[in-house]
């Protein structure tokens, strides 16, 4: 039998515990202790305050008017999912990748793009035609990548783990130590067909046909239209730097003359350079 208790001081609790106690059955009764009831009272203030507490702070701010309820005071939501410009270099970033918080007298600033503006970027260029047309076309979005592959100068390199790239799921590409590109030689070697930047000098004459075999290997490269092909070679000799340098190198080994040299490159494989 235990004695129901109000919230009275330790002493009360006691001494009312004991006159309702019938002699008989003190052997069979669980009695408090003085320090298990002053325990139990220190705890129920202890919660009382915290409630106290608790309410205090989230009814702060309250603004009221006559006659009216008052109004808890809440945060502004921000998603900081949202995407903004930086005001600096115009740049897309994630409204939560700000350093610099917007205020009335100053704007929001961002450092993951230009530093907070200490980076002074070019501004970016449009793409020269026919590539700014073409873009908005869903055709050519789908052959992008190979298109882009058929007109690069170099490939790749780099020590590729392939127990990732060509496992199953979604597609992983790792590799260890650093990337770099192979160029290879202005001119292939004997028997072998040209490929990537030798297609700039060796057989111009038939050069989209070239491309096209030199990258497809059974793909759907053979599937784009040559029209396409020779608008975008076109648009390379008219804008890029280096495709000009390597038309030049192709009319100075037409034109003869030309002088054999052999340039070796000592690197360290093992250690992914």
């Amino acid at each position: 039998m235990r004695i129901r208790r109000t919230a009275n001081s330790p002493q009360q609790d006691i001494q009312r515990t004991q006159e309702t106690i019938l002699p008989d059955q003190v052997d069979n009764i669980d009695v408090d202790s003085p320090e298990q009831v002053t325990a139990r009272a220190s705890r129920a203030l202890r919660i009382k305050k915290q409630k106290s507490k608790r309410v205090a702070t989230r009814d702060k701010n309250v603004a009221s008017t006559s006659g009216s309820r008052p109004v808890r005071y809440r945060r502004p939501v921000v998603n900081k999912w949202d995407l903004v410009k930086c005001p600096v270099c115009q740049a897309i970033v994630w409204i939560a990748e700000a350093v610099v918080q917007e205020t009335e007298k100053s704007p929001r600033m961002f450092s993951i793009c230009c530093q907070q503006g200490r980076v002074k970027l070019p501004p970016r260029r449009q793409p020269p035609s026919p590539l700014k047309e073409l873009l908005d076309k869903s055709n050519f979005k789908s052959i992008i990548r190979i298109a882009n592959g058929m007109l690069a100068f170099t490939s790749m390199g780099g020590q590729i783990d392939n127990s990732v790239t060509n496992s199953c799921g979604p597609y992983a590409f790792r590799l260890h130590g650093q990337t770099h590109h192979k160029i290879g030689s202005l001119l292939p070697p004997d028997g072998k067909f040209p490929q990537y930047l030798q297609l700039y000098i060796v057989d111009t004459d038939n050069e989209v046909a070239n491309r096209k075999k030199a990258f497809s290997k059974g793909t759907s490269a053979l599937e784009i239209d040559d029209n396409l092909v020779v608008d975008l070679i076109k648009m390379l000799d008219e804008n890029n730097h280096l495709a000009k340098t390597f038309r030049h190198a192709r009319d100075r080994v037409l034109s003869g003359g030309a002088v054999e040299f052999s340039v070796r490159l000592v690197n360290q494989k093992h250690h992914g350079r």
